[in-house]
């Protein structure tokens, strides 16, 4: 178990970031379909772990909640919680992010017939460890490369979510999407995972990733919930890659949900999210509390 973004049922889990990249290609070129249930068939907890963690401290804080009809919902709260504001996440009306709410508010809110789900507002994210040391041959996709030297990810886009790669890197040169909206300065971490994917090998063998003529676009993960599937799909991204965690989680939350629903109406893009760097801790609470850690 390690330090894991979201545990969508429909997305790889265990994954060693150098056999991250080789799913990213074949399952890119092989059209792995997302086998997920129906979103009315996902249960949710209404309040989550994370949540009741956080309202044991005293003050109001903000709340990411999952309604099922938006406009009874704004109507409720009207009524029930005049004080406290809301905004609506654009790519869909039924998620809002509340703010200032009390213990007292909170408990009102999960009491709402019109919510499926109350979770943290948006945790900050953060990188994995550094991958220091990168041997394309131990996962045999050097030979890959030389058996078929045709399955180079040429005409795919692949899609790096969380701080920007070095747009200057030689090893993307002529094969960035959009380069000119990329303002912030560049991420070692973000340039590593970017090199493993789609690295060209210009500065060295070293810098040649698995597919290695694909396209590479960058994505924030200050956001955690999913980007617009829509826009995703119009970019031609088939693939995005997410190698960052915000804590040892083990429940199904809001932004698992919104992943699995976008994999159900956008097959076409595949999620790869790692497993962590974090496998010799436990969660704190829920059915994996405290789990002993397997001797090495």
């Amino acid at each position: 178990m390690g330090k894991y973004c979201y545990h969508c049922r429909s997305l790889a889990r265990g994954l060693h970031k150098q056999f991250l990249a080789f799913l990213l290609f074949t399952s890119s070129l092989t059209g792995l379909s997302q086998q997920v249930p129906p979103a009315e068939q996902i249960v949710l907890p209404k309040a989550t772990p994370a949540l009741n963690r956080l309202f044991q401290l005293k003050g109001k804080h903000p709340c990411r909640i999952l309604v099922k009809d938006p406009a009874s919902f704004h109507k409720w709260m009207g009524k029930n919680l005049p004080d406290a504001s809301f905004a609506v996440f654009s790519a869909d009306s039924s998620i809002l992010t509340i703010k200032g709410l009390d213990a007292i508010a909170l408990r009102q809110l999960l009491k709402c017939s019109w919510v499926t789900c109350v979770d943290i507002a948006n945790r900050r994210a953060k990188e994995e460890s550094e991958l220091k040391y990168n041997d394309l041959g131990v996962n045999k996709i050097s030979p890959v490369h030389s058996l078929s030297p045709g399955l180079t990810g040429a005409g795919l886009v692949v899609s790096v979510k969380e701080r920007p790669f070095d747009k200057t890197d030689i090893d993307f040169k002529g094969r960035i999407v959009g380069p000119d909206r990329i303002a912030a300065p560049p991420s070692l971490h973000a340039t590593t995972i970017a090199t493993l994917i789609t690295g060209g090998g210009n500065s060295a063998p070293s810098g040649k990733g698995v597919a290695w003529r694909a396209s590479l676009a960058t994505s924030d993960f200050k956001e955690l919930l999913p980007d617009d599937g829509l826009v995703l799909s119009q970019a031609a991204v088939s693939v995005q890659n997410h190698s960052y965690g915000v804590d040892i989680e083990n429940y199904y939350g809001i932004e698992s949900f919104e992943y699995d629903r976008q994999c159900v109406r956008y097959p076409e893009i595949l999620h790869v999210f790692s497993s962590g760097n974090q496998g010799n801790q436990a969660a704190p609470t829920g059915a994996y509390q405290g789990i002993g850690v397997l001797p090495t």
